[in-house]
């Protein structure tokens, strides 16, 4: 696992420490034994609770944060429309990527017709005709490499 989502356990470990008991409960012990397995050993979150600790962790505690309070924490009708808006942000990224997979295809399919087009360009330009000694010197090498 990468160092930085092995950190981002170690601050949900941390948030999760400091959330009332009755929220603590409503997590599975399991899910918290494993964010507590799978934690930095030898990193030491340092979020100061008297301030707005949503600007001091990462963007990986902040996604998975927002995973435990929609799957254990918030009412059903609050988890419903959570998964219905993650859903809308899923669709919406799919149709951005492709978007670019056509954009870069057809990119990709114009820079090759314009090489090719390049290429019989430089194919038909004149070519300077060789000097009679240049013949026949190519001639003789080609007789002495049989």
């Amino acid at each position: 696992m990468e160092n930085a989502t092995r950190q981002a356990f170690c601050e949900v470990y941390d948030v999760i420490n400091h959330m009332d008991k009755q929220m603590q409960e409503k997590i599975p012990n399991n899910f918290k034994d494993f964010i507590k397995n799978e934690k930095e050993i030898n990193y030491a979150p340092k979020i100061d609770y008297s301030k707005d600790f949503k600007t001091q962790i990462s963007k990986e505690t902040k996604v998975i944060l927002s995973l435990i309070y929609r799957d254990y924490l918030c009412s059903k009708q609050e988890k419903e429309r959570l998964i219905a808006l993650d859903s809308q942000e899923l669709r919406k990224e799919k149709e951005a990527l492709q978007e670019k997979s056509k954009v870069n295809f057809a990119n990709r399919t114009n820079n090759y017709a314009k090489n090719i087009e390049e290429k019989r360009e430089y194919e038909n330009l004149p070519t300077k005709p060789e000097k009679w000694y240049i013949k026949i010197i190519n001639f003789f090498k080609k007789i002495l490499k049989k």
